[in-house]
């Protein structure tokens, strides 16, 4: 520890310490995201973290089902995130007003 940077913590704290694994840590951000203010024990929920197996994808298929099995998930995935990065953006209670200026 940096004493100047981090203090260094008491005892009572790093009894209270617990290991996380950097799996872990990845799906409390990720859940962040929706509810800012979960915890750490939200991660046990089963609606917490809706993650299904994705399976990995190949060089070689068997065939057309098989290709779209694997890469119909992945599509999905990414059309569901950039839906919400776009309605992220979004602003509301904005109005605009559109005048004519006095040079025509």
């Amino acid at each position: 520890f940096l004493p100047w940077l981090v203090k260094v913590p008491s005892d009572k704290l790093q009894i209270r310490a617990r290991d996380i694994s950097q799996d872990q840590i990845n799906k409390l951000e990720e859940l962040w995201k929706s509810e800012p203010e979960a915890r750490f024990a939200d991660l046990d929920r089963p609606d917490a973290i809706d993650e299904t197996e994705l399976s990995p994808t190949l060089l070689h298929y068997e065939d057309g089902y098989h290709y779209q099995n694997v890469l119909a998930p992945l599509v999905k995935m990414e059309a569901d995130y950039d839906k919400q990065m776009k309605e992220s953006l979004t602003e509301e209670s904005i109005s605009v007003r559109w005048e004519k200026s006095l040079t025509g």
